[in-house]
């Protein structure tokens, strides 16, 4: 009977038309059984259809619940790690949308050490317990985590600084976590390096700076302190590497 049940596992395992081995490897850390992950090998000799997905989807493709994925896409040398929606084609292909932000390695890092002070935070705004009306915290280029008793969620999302304006605003792109993808996110960070071993390598932009104006001068560090921030529509950002049009278009080709 149990081999049956295990037999009925696999195939439906296999008929999936994604790769199911992330989904595996987190509910054995989720259940305490990580060290069974050594044990999961992936076919390395992939058939050509393999590839396609593989080249589609990227690195990594990890359900967090109902549309919302964590992928990983390489573009233009540089991975991003994407916390995004994604929908379905009439062939079933799943294909990215706007709802959804890029992470560089750097932005993933900085998500990564606060991930705890985020958690406890997010925890306080459900119990009604925020000491502040909003916390904020800059992930890089733009990209920040707002949480609030308004909203119980985690918002991760581009903003932009309009010329005349002393403060940044929101953009339409970005996502909000619930309480169970959020959790699902914490796991991720979890398991990312067995897909992504090349985060090991990989520093936060900030510490890489020699001085304070070599840090204040940065793009990254600091988006919305330069003279030519451009844009003036809601849907517009500060130039940066998750600012640019040509990352989603590429996406979405």
């Amino acid at each position: 009977m149990k081999g049956e049940k295990t037999t009925e596992l696999l195939l439906t395992l296999y008929k999936l038309d994604f790769n199911p081995l992330p989904q595996l490897k987190l509910a054995l850390i989720k259940t305490a059984q990580s060290e069974l992950i050594q044990y999961i090998i992936e076919d390395k000799s992939e058939t050509k259809d393999e590839d396609l997905l593989k080249a589609y989807y990227g690195s990594c493709f990890i359900h967090l619940q109902e549309d919302t994925y964590v992928a990983a896409k390489e573009y233009r040398g540089q991975i991003y790690i994407h916390i995004r929606n994604y929908t379905k084609r009439d062939d079933q292909q799943r294909i990215p949308t706007k709802q959804g932000v890029g992470l560089t390695f750097s932005r993933w890092l900085i998500l990564e050490s606060k991930r705890d002070e985020v958690d406890k935070l997010f925890k306080q705004s459900l119990n009604g317990k925020l000491e502040q009306e909003e916390w904020m915290l800059h992930l890089g280029g733009g990209i920040q985590i707002t949480i609030s008793e308004k909203f119980p969620t985690v918002d991760i999302r581009q903003f932009w600084q309009p010329k005349a304006s002393d403060k940044a605003r929101a953009t339409k792109r970005g996502i909000s976590l619930n309480k169970f993808k959020w959790e699902r996110l914490c796991d991720v960070m979890d398991i990312i390096r067995e897909f992504l071993p090349e985060i090991e390598q990989a520093e936060i932009c900030y510490e890489t700076h020699a001085n304070e104006l070599e840090l204040t001068s940065c793009r990254e560090c600091y988006p919305f302190d330069q003279d030519d921030v451009e844009g003036d529509e809601k849907d517009e950002v500060s130039l940066n590497q998750e600012g640019s049009l040509d990352i989603m278009k590429k996406m979405l080709m």
